[in-house]
Protein backbone atom coordinates (compact mmCIF):
# COMPACT_ATOMS: atom_id res chain seq x y z
CA UNK A 1 0.00 0.00 0.00
CA UNK A 2 1.67 3.27 -0.60
CA UNK A 3 -0.33 6.50 0.40
CA UNK A 4 0.79 9.80 -2.13
CA UNK A 5 -1.14 12.57 -0.33
CA UNK A 6 2.24 13.26 1.30
CA UNK A 7 3.29 14.07 -2.07
CA UNK A 8 0.46 16.83 -2.27
CA UNK A 9 2.54 19.96 -3.17
CA UNK A 10 -0.79 21.92 -1.45
CA UNK A 11 0.41 19.90 1.72
CA UNK A 12 3.99 20.25 1.34
CA UNK A 13 5.22 22.97 -0.59
CA UNK A 14 9.03 23.33 -0.73
CA UNK A 15 9.74 22.25 -4.23
CA UNK A 16 12.59 23.39 -6.72
CA UNK A 17 10.69 21.56 -9.99
CA UNK A 18 9.71 23.61 -13.04
CA UNK A 19 6.04 22.45 -13.67
CA UNK A 20 2.97 24.17 -14.62
CA UNK A 21 0.73 22.85 -12.48
CA UNK A 22 0.50 21.10 -9.13
CA UNK A 23 -1.28 17.83 -10.92
CA UNK A 24 2.36 17.29 -12.37
CA UNK A 25 4.31 17.86 -9.49
CA UNK A 26 2.03 15.37 -7.81
CA UNK A 27 2.34 12.93 -10.74
CA UNK A 28 6.19 13.33 -10.69
CA UNK A 29 6.56 12.48 -7.35
CA UNK A 30 4.38 9.43 -7.42
CA UNK A 31 6.22 8.32 -9.92
CA UNK A 32 9.16 8.26 -8.78
CA UNK A 33 8.00 6.21 -5.52
CA UNK A 34 6.27 3.74 -7.94
CA UNK A 35 9.94 3.58 -9.90
CA UNK A 36 11.74 2.85 -6.65
CA UNK A 37 9.26 0.59 -5.28
CA UNK A 38 8.85 -1.02 -8.34
CA UNK A 39 13.08 -1.87 -8.94
CA UNK A 40 12.71 -2.89 -4.89
CA UNK A 41 10.57 -5.59 -6.29
CA UNK A 42 12.89 -7.20 -9.03
CA UNK A 43 15.24 -7.43 -5.89
CA UNK A 44 17.02 -4.18 -6.22
CA UNK A 45 18.85 -2.29 -2.86
CA UNK A 46 18.95 1.36 -1.92
CA UNK A 47 21.50 3.06 -4.11
CA UNK A 48 24.79 4.44 -1.84
CA UNK A 49 26.46 5.34 -4.95
CA UNK A 50 25.52 8.19 -6.94
CA UNK A 51 22.03 10.65 -6.69
CA UNK A 52 19.39 8.19 -8.08
CA UNK A 53 15.56 7.22 -7.41
CA UNK A 54 16.89 4.39 -5.71
CA UNK A 55 18.38 6.47 -3.11
CA UNK A 56 16.68 5.90 0.72
CA UNK A 57 15.73 8.54 2.00
CA UNK A 58 14.87 9.88 5.79
CA UNK A 59 12.31 12.36 5.33
CA UNK A 60 10.48 13.94 2.48
CA UNK A 61 12.63 17.04 1.84
CA UNK A 62 15.32 14.69 1.06
CA UNK A 63 13.17 12.48 -0.73
CA UNK A 64 12.12 15.61 -3.00
CA UNK A 65 15.55 16.44 -3.94
CA UNK A 66 16.63 13.32 -5.34
CA UNK A 67 17.04 12.40 -8.75
CA UNK A 68 13.76 10.93 -11.19
CA UNK A 69 16.15 8.67 -12.49
CA UNK A 70 18.21 5.72 -12.15
CA UNK A 71 22.05 6.17 -12.25
CA UNK A 72 24.48 4.30 -14.39
CA UNK A 73 25.28 1.53 -11.86
CA UNK A 74 20.85 0.59 -11.26
CA UNK A 75 20.29 1.02 -14.82
CA UNK A 76 22.80 -1.69 -15.99
CA UNK A 77 21.32 -3.70 -13.30
CA UNK A 78 17.86 -3.08 -14.96
CA UNK A 79 19.57 -4.18 -17.87
CA UNK A 80 20.41 -7.76 -16.65
CA UNK A 81 16.58 -8.30 -15.64
CA UNK A 82 15.39 -7.28 -19.24
CA UNK A 83 17.08 -8.82 -21.89
CA UNK A 84 15.52 -5.98 -24.67
CA UNK A 85 16.83 -3.32 -22.58
CA UNK A 86 17.22 -0.15 -25.08
CA UNK A 87 18.04 2.89 -22.84
CA UNK A 88 17.53 5.64 -25.60
CA UNK A 89 14.12 3.92 -26.32
CA UNK A 90 13.00 4.05 -22.74
CA UNK A 91 14.49 7.44 -21.83
CA UNK A 92 12.38 8.46 -25.37
CA UNK A 93 8.94 6.87 -23.90
CA UNK A 94 9.99 8.73 -20.66
CA UNK A 95 10.12 12.26 -22.26
CA UNK A 96 6.95 11.50 -24.13
CA UNK A 97 5.31 11.07 -20.80
CA UNK A 98 7.14 13.99 -19.24
CA UNK A 99 5.84 15.80 -21.88
CA UNK A 100 2.48 15.21 -22.13
CA UNK A 101 1.98 15.59 -18.35
CA UNK A 102 4.35 19.12 -18.48
CA UNK A 103 6.92 18.06 -16.26
CA UNK A 104 9.60 20.48 -17.69
CA UNK A 105 12.59 19.41 -15.66
CA UNK A 106 12.37 15.97 -16.62
CA UNK A 107 11.75 16.84 -19.82
CA UNK A 108 14.96 18.67 -20.64
CA UNK A 109 17.35 16.53 -18.80
CA UNK A 110 15.92 13.64 -20.72
CA UNK A 111 16.42 15.17 -24.17
CA UNK A 112 19.93 16.09 -23.42
CA UNK A 113 20.57 12.80 -22.20
CA UNK A 114 18.63 11.25 -25.70
CA UNK A 115 20.75 13.14 -27.73
CA UNK A 116 23.95 12.69 -25.81
CA UNK A 117 23.30 8.71 -26.14
CA UNK A 118 22.82 9.04 -29.71
CA UNK A 119 25.89 10.77 -30.66
CA UNK A 120 27.73 7.92 -28.45
CA UNK A 121 25.58 5.85 -30.52
CA UNK A 122 26.56 7.19 -33.98
CA UNK A 123 30.53 8.18 -32.79
CA UNK A 124 33.83 6.20 -32.29
CA UNK A 125 34.87 8.67 -29.80
CA UNK A 126 33.93 8.67 -26.14
CA UNK A 127 34.11 12.60 -25.42
CA UNK A 128 30.42 13.21 -24.81
CA UNK A 129 29.25 14.19 -21.16
CA UNK A 130 26.17 12.37 -20.27
CA UNK A 131 24.61 14.33 -17.28
CA UNK A 132 23.85 12.00 -14.32
CA UNK A 133 21.19 13.54 -12.46
CA UNK A 134 19.00 16.70 -13.25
Amino acid sequence: MICSTRYDSRIVRRTNRQVDDLASILLVRSCKLLVHETCHLLGMEHCIYLNCCMNGSGHLEEDFEQSMFLCPIDLKKLSFIFVDFDLITRYKRMKEFFDKHNALAESQWLTTVIAALEELSTSTTTTTTIPITI
